[in-house]
């Protein structure tokens, strides 16, 4: 004689709770930040990330760390890395006075070069506003400096990564220092010899502790509303499967 203690509706709560489960995993996925950084990061949490996607604003992003500075890096090591690998994001951890850290960088939507397709080196010209699309930032104050004038990025084999024609944000050979002078980015009104970490009118040069650079990719991801859809199907099934114990 077979006896039933109970099994078939312990499975099939367990079977609820695991379509519930599932359902409310997925509507919250559907309010989550989709963004993901490839190869890990020191400088950038979930919360930087996405205030770079909202300065791009192209959804979502698959940031991939292709450099790292290391002891001994200096701007050939980062030339050899970044070179030729499209549109990026340079982050670093600098400070004025050794003690209080600030997270700032760039954005180079071209790819960084020695020499571009052209012959040029040195200076990307970007002549069209259609093209003026880069941009430095300061993650720590949210500050975003959007790019103003032809002088993108400057591209000399002895500098680490440098924007603008000021320059706005430089990094020497040594990847060591810098310095931030307004010149292409940010507001017309600002003038010159302002900088990026205190946003006042003073040229500031800055010691460089930490130097990632990241490829930018949109990250894939399925439509909001399709998600939604599939997370009310799976709240449904769980329902009347509830329904039927």
């Amino acid at each position: 004689m077979h006896v039933n203690f109970g099994y078939s509706s312990t499975r099939k709560h367990m079977q609820f709770k695991a379509i519930l489960a599932g359902a409310t995993l997925l509507a919250a996925s559907t309010l989550t930040h989709a963004g993901v950084i490839v190869g890990g990061s020191d400088l950038l949490n979930t919360a930087n990330q996405a205030q770079l996607e909202a300065w791009l604003g192209k959804g979502p992003l698959t940031l991939t760390n292709i450099f790292d500075k290391k002891t001994g890096d200096n701007a050939t090591t980062f030339h050899n890395a970044v070179n030729g690998k499209g549109a990026t994001f340079s982050v670093m951890s600098v400070s004025l006075n050794g003690q209080s850290w600030e997270t700032i960088g760039g954005y180079n939507p071209s790819s960084w070069f020695n020499v571009d397709q052209n012959g040029h080196a040195n200076y990307n010209y970007t002549f069209a506003a259609a093209d003026q699309t880069g941009f430095i930032f300061n993650l720590t104050d949210s500050v975003k400096w959007s790019q103003r004038h032809v002088y993108q990025t400057y591209n000399y084999v002895g500098y680490g990564p440098t924007f603008g024609g000021g320059h706005d944000l430089y990094v020497d050979y040594g990847l060591s220092y810098g310095y931030s002078r307004s010149h292409t980015y940010g507001a017309a009104n600002i003038g010159y010899d302002y900088n990026i970490l205190t946003q006042q009118a003073f040229a500031a040069g800055f010691q460089v502790r930490d130097l990632e650079v990241f490829t930018v990719a949109q990250s894939t991801v399925p439509e909001p509303g399709s998600l939604a859809l599939m997370g009310l199907g799976l709240l449904g099934l769980a329902f009347a499967a509830r329904r039927k114990q």
